[in-house]
């Protein structure tokens, strides 16, 4: 939903999209309109939300804050330093994934995948494109701050991303938010699926049907071996 795929195809590129929301950073590596490998970590925008005081505190910003130093507590206000080490931290560990390290203890204990595949360090990327509501302010087309850490992510994210001179350019991916419909409703809207009703339901003969896309060369006939490794690989993946 980001458009980073059609972006890698279309300009046969090796791109780095990363999309940051709100409880989560998720990434996806991709080769010439191919996702190749993706990982996502505990990292995201509204972990915490402050209404005057703080309303709501997700466990990984616990994590990160006791790593910092800093005790959070539901009805205490956060100190605009405190806000900002917090924010810090998490930018770091952004950081080091978009460097396609494995991480330390930390950013492992926050993987909510497996780490990245080792091979991909050899790899070189022409762009890398964010997408996710923290990426809004990245891009700057937004400004106003809703109670929670979107806006000193983004903030720490372009500091560090000003002083890495050796990191390729940032390419916008051109539909930046429509990633992360998903992880909205994990954070914004309660749904559940027993009041969700179907009036007819021989209308949907499949229900619940994961879809696979393997990626298949034919150009020198059909090879059994390959098509079933291409397939496992699809599966994995």
């Amino acid at each position: 939903g980001s458009g980073a795929v059609a972006l890698s195809r279309g300009h046969n590129a090796t791109l780095l999209n990363v999309d940051i929301g709100g409880g989560t950073t998720k990434f996806a590596f991709i080769e010439k309109g191919r996702i190749l490998a993706t990982c996502a970590i505990a990292v995201g925008g509204r972990l915490i939300v402050e209404e005057d005081t703080l309303a709501r505190i997700e466990q990984p910003a616990e994590r990160v804050a006791e790593a910092s130093g800093i005790e959070l507590a539901l009805g205490r206000p956060l100190a605009l330093a405190d806000r900002r080490r917090i924010a810090a931290r998490m930018a770091r560990m952004i950081m080091g994934l978009i460097d396609l390290r494995q991480g330390g203890e930390l950013a492992r204990s926050l993987l909510v995948t497996e780490p990245w595949p080792a091979e991909l360090g050899n790899r070189s990327i022409d762009a890398i494109t964010f997408s996710g509501g923290v990426s809004a302010y990245l891009y700057k087309r937004e400004t106003r701050r809703f109670g929670d850490l979107g806006f000193d992510l983004a903030e720490e994210l372009r500091h560090a991303l000003a002083h890495r001179r050796d990191l390729p350019p940032v390419w916008d991916p051109g539909q930046g938010i429509r990633a992360t419909v998903i992880g909205a409703a994990q954070f914004s809207v309660q749904i559940s699926g027993n009041t969700i009703l179907i009036a007819d339901p021989d209308k949907l003969p499949l229900q619940n049907l994961p879809v696979v896309t393997c990626n298949f060369d034919l150009d020198d006939g059909i090879a059994v071996d390959a098509i079933a490794a291409a397939v496992r690989s699809a599966l994995a993946h």
